[in-house]
Formats: C-alpha cells, sequence, structure tokens
C-alpha cells in the first residue's frame, strides 16, 4: 500500500492537535489520567489512519469505525472531540468519492451499525432511536456530497479522455477528407481538363482541328463546371452536434445537387458520444458520396434508428444488378470498417438480392453508468423524520406534553419545510421560496399563540435543507430566501412572549447575520461544483463540434481554393469556346489559344490546390 501524500496528513493533523489540546476542556467531567490516555492514543491511531484515506478508503473507514466503537465502548466519558466527531464522516467521505455506490452503502451501514451498537452499551437503548436518525441524516449527507463529487471527477476525466480522443480522430478525419477530396478532385477535373488543352493545342497549329477543338472544350467545361460545383455544393453547413442534426442538412444539399436523398429517422433520439456522432456521420457521407460517383441517377435511402441497444445507420442505393460489388477501389470501406469496429461496431457493405449496395453500420449504445440513486426525496424525509422524532421521542423530548394534533401540526411544518428539495434541480428558486414560507410560518404562529415558542427548536435540526439548497448554487434569491427561513426559525425559537415584537425583530436580524456566515461557505462550495459542471458541458459541446467541423473545414478550403483559380479558368475557356463555336468571338484560331491557356491554368490551379491539401 502506497504512503500519504504529504497533503493528507494536514487534516488529520490539525484534528489530533484539536483533539489533545481542546479536547478534555470539552468533557463535562475529568474521565481520569489514564482514560484519557487510552482516549488519546485511540484518536492518535484514528488521526493516523486518516493519512491513508486516499489510497485505503476501506481499511480506512474499517480502523476508524472499529477504534471510535472501541473508545466509546471502553471509555465513554473520555471518547470525545473533534477526532471522533469527525473520523466517521470523513472516511465515509473518501469512500464515496474514490469506490463505487455499493461500496458506499456498504461502508455507510456498516459505521451507523457500529455507533448503534456503541450507543446500545454505553449510553442505553433508550437513546438508539435518537442516535439512528441523527446518524442517517449525518451519513447520507456525507455520502451524497461524495457521491457528487465521484460523479463530478467522473465526468471531467471522460471528457478529457473524449476530447484526447478527438484530437486523434480530428487528425486522422482532416487527412482522411484531404485524401478523399483530391481523388474526388482529379477524378472530375484533371482527366476532362487535360483533354481540352491538349485538343485546344493540336488545334492552334491545325486550323482543321479547330470546331472538334471547341466542342471538346464546350462538353468537357462544362462537365467540369457541374462536377466541382456538385463537390463544392457538397460543403454545405457546418455540421451540429449531434447526428439527427448532421444528416438532415447532407441529405437535403445533395437534393439540391439534383442527388435526391429519403433520409429516415427511427426511434427515440438520444446524444451520442462525440467520436460514435462522427464515425456514423462519415460513413454516410462516405457512402453518398460513392452512390453519386459510381451510381447518380439511382434511387437513394438513408435509415437512421436509434434503439435500445445502439445506433444503427443503413444506406440503401439501387445500383444496378451488374454493379460490381465495391465502394470505389475498396478503401473506403476498409477505412469504415475499422473506424466502426473501433468503437465496438460492426459495418457491412455489399449487394443485396436485388442488386442494390447497401452498407449498414451499428454501433452499440455506451454502457450505461452505474449512478448513485437521486437523493433528494431521501434528503426530504429523513429532513423531516429526524426532527421530528428528536423533539418528541424518548429519551427526552425537546417539547413536552404534545398532543395528537400538535404532533400532527409539527410534522406537516417540518414535511413543508423539507419537501422543496425535491424541486431543487429544477426550479431552485421556487423550491427556496417554499421553504422560506414554511418556515415563515413558525413565528407566525408562535405570535399567534399556536406554538410555544420551544416548538421552533426542531426545526433548528432541519436546517440542512437550507445548506442543500445554498449548495446547489441556484440564483443569488437562494441563498437570501435561506438565511431568512434560518433566521425565522431561530428568532421563533429564542423568542419570549413577554419580549414584545420588537425583540423578535431583534432576534431575526441576529440570526440573518448568523446564518449568512454559515451558508457562505456552502455557496462557495456549490459555485465551484456548478463551475466544474459548466466546464465539462462546454468541453463536450465542443468536443461534439469538433469532429463533424474538421472535414467542413477541409471542404471550405478546397471551395475557397476551387473558386479562386480552377473554376474561375474553366469558366472563361467554356465562355469562349461557346462565342467562338457562336461565331460572336472572333477569330477561332484566337479562340482555342485562350482556351488553352485556360485550361492549363486550370489544371496549374489544380495542382497548386493539392499539395497546398497535401
Amino acid at each position: 500500500m502506497a504512503g500519504p501524500r504529504w497533503g493528507d496528513t494536514v487534516l488529520p493533523g490539525v484534528l489530533v492537535g484539536l483533539q489533545l489540546v481542546l479536547g478534555r476542556a470539552l468533557l463535562p467531567e475529568d474521565p481520569g489520567g489514564s482514560r484519557w490516555a487510552a482516549a488519546g492514543v485511540a484518536a492518535v491511531v484514528m488521526g493516523g489512519a486518516l493519512a491513508w484515506r486516499r489510497t485505503a478508503p476501506v481499511i480506512v473507514l474499517a480502523v476508524v469505525a472499529a477504534v471510535g466503537a472501541a473508545a466509546h465502548l471502553a471509555f465513554p466519558e473520555a471518547a470525545s472531540g473533534p477526532v471522533f466527531w469527525l473520523s466517521d464522516a470523513i472516511a465515509l467521505y473518501s469512500l464515496a468519492v474514490l469506490r463505487d455506490a455499493r461500496t458506499a452503502a456498504a461502508g455507510l451501514a456498516a459505521v451507523t451499525l457500529g455507533d448503534a451498537v456503541s450507543v446500545t452499551f454505553s449510553e442505553g437503548i433508550a437513546d438508539l432511536p435518537a442516535s439512528l436518525l441523527v446518524d442517517a441524516l449525518v451519513f447520507v449527507l456525507v455520502v451524497q456530497f461524495g457521491r457528487a463529487h465521484r460523479a463530478r471527477g467522473a465526468r471531467r476525466a471522460a471528457a478529457t479522455a473524449r476530447l484526447a480522443e478527438i484530437e486523434q480522430e480530428e487528425r486522422a478525419a482532416a487527412a482522411a477528407e484531404r485524401e478523399r477530396l483530391a481523388r474526388d478532385l482529379h477524378d472530375v477535373a484533371g482527366h476532362h481538363l487535360s483533354a481540352v488543352a491538349v485538343h485546344s493545342g493540336a488545334a492552334a497549329r491545325d486550323p482543321e482541328l479547330v470546331e472538334e477543338a471547341l466542342a471538346i472544350a464546350i462538353e468537357n467545361g462544362r462537365e467540369v463546371l457541374a462536377a466541382l460545383e456538385q463537390l463544392v455544393g457538397v460543403v454545405g453547413p457546418e455540421p451540429g452536434s449531434d447526428l439527427d442534426e448532421l444528416l438532415p442538412p447532407l441529405c437535403e444539399g445533395l437534393g439540391r445537387l439534383g442527388f435526391p436523398v429519403m433520409l429516415r429517422i427511427e426511434g427515440d433520439g438520444h446524444r451520442l458520444p462525440p467520436a460514435t456522432a462522427a464515425v456514423l456521420y462519415r460513413v454516410v457521407q462516405e457512402s453518398l458520396t460513392n452512390a453519386m460517383r459510381y451510381a447518380s441517377g439511382q434511387e437513394v435511402s438513408v435509415v437512421l434508428r436509434h434503439g435500445a441497444g445502439g445506433t444503427r445507420v443503413t444506406v440503401v442505393n439501387g445500383v444496378s444488378a451488374g454493379a460490381p460489388p465495391r465502394l470505389g477501389g475498396g478503401r473506403g470501406v476498409a477505412g469504415m470498417t475499422a473506424r466502426v469496429e473501433g468503437l465496438g461496431g460492426r459495418l457491412e457493405a455489399g449487394q443485396d438480392g436485388a442488386g442494390s449496395w447497401v452498407v449498414v453500420a451499428e454501433v452499440p449504445r455506451p454502457a450505461a453508468v452505474r449512478r448513485w440513486p437521486r437523493a433528494d426525496p431521501v434528503l426530504a424525509a429523513v429532513l423531516t423524520v429526524v426532527p421530528l422524532v428528536l423533539a418528541l421521542g424518548p429519551p427526552e423530548p425537546l417539547v413536552e406534553g404534545v398532543s395528537a394534533g400538535f404532533a400532527v401540526l409539527l410534522a406537516v411544518l417540518l414535511g413543508c419545510h423539507a419537501l422543496p428539495l425535491v424541486l431543487r434541480a429544477r426550479l431552485p428558486v421556487a423550491a427556496a421560496v417554499l421553504s422560506a414560507a414554511a418556515s415563515l410560518a413558525w413565528p407566525v404562529l408562535t405570535l399567534a399563540g399556536v406554538l410555544a415558542p420551544g416548538w421552533a427548536q426542531p426545526l433548528v435540526f432541519a436546517w440542512g435543507v437550507e445548506l442543500i439548497l445554498v449548495y446547489g448554487a441556484g440564483p443569488a434569491a437562494v441563498p437570501v430566501l435561506a438565511a431568512a427561513s434560518m433566521a425565522a426559525v431561530g428568532a421563533a425559537a429564542y423568542w419570549e412572549p413577554g419580549e414584545g415584537v420588537g425583540a423578535l425583530v431583534f432576534y431575526f436580524a441576529v440570526f440573518c447575520a448568523a446564518a449568512a456566515a454559515v451558508l457562505a461557505p456552502f455557496r462557495i462550495w456549490g459555485l465551484r461544483a456548478r463551475s466544474a459542471e459548466e466546464r465539462i458541458v462546454l468541453n463536450e459541446e465542443s468536443a461534439r463540434r469538433a469532429i463533424g467541423a474538421v472535414t467542413w473545414t477541409e471542404r471550405q478550403r478546397l471551395a475557397a481554393g476551387l473558386r479562386g483559380t480552377v473554376l474561375t479558368e474553366t469558366a472563361g475557356l467554356v465562355s469562349v469556346a461557346e462565342a467562338a463555336a457562336g461565331g460572336a468571338g472572333g477569330d477561332p484560331r484566337e479562340a482555342v489559344v485562350q482556351v488553352a491557356r485556360r485550361a492549363r491554368a486550370a489544371l496549374t490551379g489544380m495542382r497548386d490546390l493539392l499539395e497546398v491539401m497535401e
């Protein structure tokens, strides 16, 4: 087992120091030198164990819980102080952060059971219910905060890993897209422009070839323009973040170029990991590109289906039965297959019984991450029941002589105060308003004589509601309302009927200041956690767009280069040839010279563009 880091020893050292310096002063009576020394040894062992809480959280929790329980059983009057109060919570928090949900739940149960045993044998069975409820309140909150911290860490790690994958994917995608575009550019333009240059050059030397050269220039030039405009037109808009958003613009763009594609999306869409969306997008893109090149004019359909097991795309191209069972030279299928299999999926490409060319790519849905159950309803129940039992239960109820009706009223007020927790994720301000309104009912009912002042004390134990609401880091109104809620309860708890309304207002102001001081650390903690969550979301959104944008960028570069030279010169040679063939362009021999010059300029521009792309 690795030794503790220096930073991990600071907190245990502080706790042990406070225990040795202040622990004895906190006791109601002197336990005696030997018993105090034994308690000190137990505190040092527990504090020392906490130094390994990051490297061996299970062992640390077991040591801390066992030594603490033994100390309470052997010398309960001496086992008090910071180490004994906090060690279980610190060890349990570390366990919840570093281990899975099942282990955290087992640790929570073990610590609670250990405390129950020590309380039963050291203080008596009468104290057990109250002790169990307090433990449940504290330890559930501790585990919940630990699981939340673990979830944030897991999301940060996953986002970092995804970004690293995307950097590699971007480089590979850019290289593949450049290769594909260069191949298509050479195929659609190189041969035809070369033919125009050769025939026009020959016609410049032989007048009998002028008419034929002009016809060839017009025909080939128009084909080059149509093919290049089609190639540029595929650029389309910059891709979005989801596959459901990426595919419609791609298919619509091809439809505008006279190559209609029927797209159908089935099943409930779900957000795919960026690498998965990018791979499936490129499968569809590559399949449609090959359909344009080898079976233009045939019916093409794309089906995107989201299922429980994963996502599948199917591209069907109505190729004639005699078409060769391949996509281009076969490199496209091999590349697509490698990418899909890299995600744990499969790709099949080939002809079906009707002679159509079919590409099917299926990628499994990422395994669901085991999540700690959302604890808001549980916390609301705990923060209702625990104060109620502490107020009314044995062995020493906070409120004496309670009737059944008043007990019900107390339960309703506590429930109304805690129940808004279930709304805090979606409606944080509304949750704070409802909780504060429930708290403000206490001083109102106290002034009206319905509740005795002491009845406000149980709600003090329910202040965890305000701490949780403020930690949620909603709008600024949330901590203000939480402070007002806590101040209302504190004022009602300390106010005596003979003091008048002015005293109640004074107590309210004092508790407002105290609540602000208590809530400030939770607010800061929550804001930091929220900021980390927002950074994760931004990173993920950026990652989702990166892969789709890289191929779009490469095509934009190609489009800019084509428009700069190749398209301009090709359009010029077509215009010159058409004018000369129609008798409006002057000397036909001079026209073929211009056509040859423009064809060579277009070829030079194309070669320069290919070099830049490489």
